[in-house]
């Protein structure tokens, strides 16, 4: 599970079963979480840029 909290005020909030794996990328520019997930003939990734911005971008395929 993601939140994103400013203040008291939720700003998004996604969940996610069937985690595979997390991981971080630490680039130059950007660093980034990045969950790779599996679930009933799906598969996916979760990726939150954290920096300099923060992003989400939440991808769901097919198997």
């Amino acid at each position: 599970m993601v939140r994103w909290l400013r203040d008291d005020d939720e700003i998004l909030s996604v969940y996610r079963e069937g985690a595979r794996g997390i991981r971080i990328e630490d680039g130059v520019r950007e660093k980034y979480i990045v969950v790779h997930f599996e679930l009933g003939g799906h598969e996916g990734s979760l990726s939150i840029r954290v920096y300099p911005d923060v992003s989400v971008s939440d991808r769901l395929m097919d198997t």
